[in-house]
């Protein structure tokens, strides 16, 4: 007990406690100028992460010496040299409380000086930077390898948040619309990048290289002008093992971050190994995935996900790729499994990959577009120059029925980014969707010169022609969609039935749908098919085939999935006295998120009601439906209820809100599929609602 009370009293007599608090706080005050220095001094991350080794390793250190030595009026001096009496440590110690005082005050002063800096008024980024990231140069002969170190490459460096890569499988389809390109085989090398980035006016070109030495690898990269290909910078790394290259691709992103003037490097270190695959062979796997997406070969790209999450089963980005491809497909079991597994471990992603996983995922699983808006709201925000999460917001504003904000939010996107072709197909299609057909038709004509096999553009040409009256040419169009790909001959069979519906030739209609169905079944286009079938179940009403209008909706029912195919088949169910049928598929709309699913539903018990001659209790269900989301197709069947009813001023005033929102009707479900013949039906109702107020009149 006596030796534990000496211990404990040398060590207040040496100060020992007093040095440890001191270099404690020193390095709480160097780890807090760290915060505000490296941005100003460009000073290397490693550097910082070599001065905390040196002060952990310092810290026992400094309590040894504490113990040995002691100061003195003649300076430092071993402890216990001098008598008993001659020892100063009450003097010693008294400096010591001053040198802790003024560190303290040293702390506060650097945190109110960071403090102010962020709160005295918004916070500044450099300008938005865009870079395309071209094929590296791989010297090792090591398998998987080749796309793997890119795209971890361009997930770390969007941790910038003023960052953005260009997508890489893009850039590959606008060097072969070049001629660059023989094929998506070929190298996306730092010639033909540089070609692609001047075309789509992206700011940087990154190229990079791997080779062997030995003892290890090599890793370089290098920042060019692509107007000049001129450097701009250069950094490089290395790596022990092949097990390391993806971890020094990290360190690699960290240098260029720098380079670019990010202060923040220091400040996201948490995401450091977030967006890092377990081993090469599981990037590999997402990165073919991911290629797969893109070239709409959703069922190989199932496979390739799996085979990523197979070598890492903790891959979250994996589980949300798969999940979306699933989705598309109609897989709706095996897509939740997914986004479950996902949503629980959003924590594995950056921030940036958070956000953008919660919005798709609100989007794609949940159709829950309030929450997706908000979502994106917050993902631009934080990272404006994030074109994806730009474009994404507008997507959710157009679902969200603002269709101002998305015109306007699309504009944004395409004056950042005017070279790129689906932007401003977005923006036609937002232009044509809120009336104004004259800039949609414009953007459009710009969109076939800049890219003839731009589906999305020849439809709101098309549409637009329509409007105008010129069918004749709308056709034309159609016939030159035909020509493109399976993707455009199926819009050019739906559109031209739609065109012949909308002007009663129900033969010629049949005719093309039984084409086009034939051809989406061939190339596995389900849900395209299932769409031509409800039209065909439509000619067959107007012809007077109900036999054959009722096999039709079966068929369709059995493989659609899409609110153009499911809520249009329930409607002409209700027509053909099939109640039950139709009920059931509203009953399966109404339990879920999406405000347009739950307004179709009401808008389905609103067209039973109708026939079963309810029409109270119709027109309370379509205002149910306008007040859960005020959908033109709601607002057309109100028109109805009401002039079945005989409530003709009242329909009249709803038809002619139809009116004024014609650009709705010429996509009906605003999926982009074709339904101009909406406009005859409208026209009509306006005929009969028109002859019978004169008829009340006489």
């Amino acid at each position: 007990m006596d030796r534990v009370q000496y211990f404990f009293k040398e060590i207040r007599r040496r100060n020992v406690l007093r040095a440890g608090i001191i270099y404690l706080a020193l390095v709480w005050l160097i780890f807090k100028v760290a915060e505000v220095l490296p941005p100003v001094f460009d000073i290397p991350i490693w550097l910082l992460r070599l001065a905390i080794v040196f002060l952990v390793v310092g810290f026992p250190i400094v309590l040894v010496l504490a113990w040995f030595f002691e100061m003195s009026p003649a300076g430092l001096k071993r402890t216990g040299d001098g008598a008993a009496g001659e020892s100063i440590t009450h003097q010693a110690g008294r400096k010591f409380d001053f040198i802790i005082i003024g560190i303290l005050v040293a702390i506060l002063s650097v945190s109110l000086y960071a403090n102010f800096q962020q709160e005295s008024g918004p916070e500044e980024l450099p300008d938005p930077i865009s870079i395309l990231i071209a094929d590296f140069a791989i010297d090792t002969g090591i398998k998987n390898l080749a796309g793997a170190l890119e795209d971890t490459l361009g997930v770390g460096l969007e941790l910038a948040r003023f960052v953005e890569t260009y997508p890489r499988a893009e850039a590959r389809d606008v060097a072969q619309e070049m001629g660059a390109l023989v094929d998506k085989t070929g190298r996306l090398d730092v010639e033909v990048a540089s070609l692609v980035a001047l075309r789509q006016e992206i700011d940087i070109v990154l190229s990079g290289d791997v080779s062997q030495r030995e003892g290890g690898f090599t890793l370089k990269a290098t920042g060019s002008d692509p107007g000049n290909q001129r450097t701009l910078f250069e950094v490089v790394g290395a790596a022990d093992r092949d097990t390391d290259l993806l971890s020094a691709i990290i360190d690699l992103t960290e240098q260029i971050r720098v380079k670019l003037g990010d202060a923040e490097v220091t400040a996201n270190l948490d995401d450091r190994d977030s967006f890092v695959a377990a081993n090469l062979a599981a990037a590999a796997g997402y990165v073919r995935a991911q290629e797969l997406v893109y070239d709409g070969r959703h069922e190989e790209a199932i496979e390739h996900f799996s085979i990523a999450i197979g070598h890492d089963p903790g891959f979250t980005r994996a589980y949300v790729g798969r999940a979306t491809a699933q989705q598309y497909l109609g897989r709706s079991e095996p897509a939740a499994e997914d986004w479950k597994f996902a949503m629980a471990r959003l924590g594995n992603l950056t921030e940036r990959g958070r956000l953008r996983t919660l919005g798709n995922y609100y989007a794609i699983a949940t159709q829950d577009w309030e929450k997706a808006l908000e979502t994106y709201e917050r993902l631009v925000a934080r990272f404006p120059a994030d074109s994806a999460g730009q474009n994404n917001l507008a997507v959710a504003a157009f679902y969200n029925l603002d269709f101002d904000r998305a015109q306007s939010a699309g504009r944004n996107v395409l004056d950042r980014y005017p070279g790129r072709s689906g932007v401003k197909s977005n923006l036609a299609l937002y232009n044509m969707y809120a009336g104004d057909f004259s800039a949609a038709h414009k953007l459009a004509q710009e969109l076939i010169l800049q890219d003839p096999q731009n589906v999305k553009g020849r439809l709101v040409a098309t549409l637009s022609e329509a409007m105008a009256g010129n069918l004749a040419e709308a056709k034309s169009n159609y016939l030159q969609m035909k020509a493109i790909d399976n993707y455009g001959g199926s819009y050019a069979f739906e559109g031209l039935a739609d065109l012949e519906l909308y002007e009663r030739n129900h033969s010629a209609a049949i005719e093309l749908l039984e084409q086009g169905i034939a051809l989406d079944r061939r190339f596995e286009m389900h849900e395209f098919a299932a769409i031509k079938y409800v039209m065909l179940a439509e000619s067959h009403i107007e012809s007077g085939n109900p036999e054959a209008a009722l096999s039709a909706i079966r068929n369709a029912l059995e493989i659609g999935t899409g609110d153009a195919s499911v809520v249009r088949a329930a409607m002409l169910l209700a027509e053909l006295g099939e109640y039950d049928m139709a009920d059931a598929i509203a009953s399966q709309l109404s339990d879920q998120l999406s405000d347009m699913r739950r307004a179709y539903a009401s808008t389905i018990r609103a067209t039973i009601a109708s026939k079963q001659r309810q029409p109270v209790q119709a027109v309370e269900l379509s205002k149910l439906a306008i007040n859960t989301a005020d959908l033109w197709l709601a607002r057309f069947v109100l028109g109805k209820v009401y002039l079945d009813a005989g409530y003709l001023v009242e329909a009249y005033n709803e038809f002619q809100i139809c009116k004024d929102r014609s650009g709705e009707a010429v996509a009906v479900f605003l999926d982009d599929r074709p339904s101009f013949r909406m406009i005859r039906h409208l026209d009509t109702a306006m005929e009969q609602t028109s002859k019978s107020v004169q008829q009340s009149q006489e």
